[in-house]
């Protein structure tokens, strides 16, 4: 794959499970760029969202941020005024994307969650979560020991939004991006105001 190709706009799949293989959720999300370095998923408010618990529909606005093979993807939460409110990320197994004309992307959660904003401020979240689940689902120490330097990676990026964080827009263009043809100038444009091409 060429690096940041735009791609054309069919909703994937995103199924999250735990990591003793229970589904967490599944819900739509359309691809804005697929490369080997990342993958940008949109996930516009009003996408419903399939919980284990609970199922919900999204009320704000999402990017969201996928690097193969690291520990971790960033959910980008905008505003009603499309403004970044913050960012949560979930420690994940290492991710692989999906086979090519897949439409299911997989992503294994580890139960240990930061919320971070561009102001440097951040808060780590489920750690009493991730315990317990390191006993229950017997979690190898090798994957004990990635996901928590995954983490503080993550927490030292946030301090200055550098890393992966960097990357994020800080404000939206438009929030119509999935009705938008594939390879459009209107599509262009659009990734080039979040500076993804």
């Amino acid at each position: 794959m060429s690096n940041d190709s735009p791609v054309t706009v069919m909703p994937y799949r995103y199924e999250k499970y735990k990591f003793n293989g229970d589904v967490w959720g599944t819900y739509g999300v359309y691809p804005l760029v697929m490369s080997d370095e990342r993958w940008i998923m949109w996930e516009p408010r009003g996408t419903y969202v399939h919980h284990y618990r609970r199922d919900w529909t999204m009320q704000r606005d999402h990017l969201q941020f996928l690097f193969p093979r690291h520990w971790y993807v960033i959910s980008a939460d905008y505003n009603e005024n499309r403004q970044l409110r913050h960012c949560y990320c979930d420690i994940i197994a290492p991710w692989q994307p999906p086979a090519q004309g897949a439409t299911r992307i997989t992503v294994i959660d580890l139960e240990l969650d930061l919320v971070a904003e561009p102001s440097g401020q951040y808060r780590v979240l489920d750690g009493d979560e991730f315990e317990q689940a390191i006993i229950a689902m017997h979690y190898p120490a090798d994957v004990i020991a990635q996901a928590q330097t995954a983490l503080q990676r993550l927490v030292v990026a946030a301090v200055d939004w550098s890393g992966s964080f960097s990357q994020i827009p800080l404000a939206l263009p438009r929030d119509d991006f999935h009705s938008l043809t594939p390879g459009g100038d209107e599509w262009r444009a659009a990734l080039q105001a979040l500076g993804f091409v």
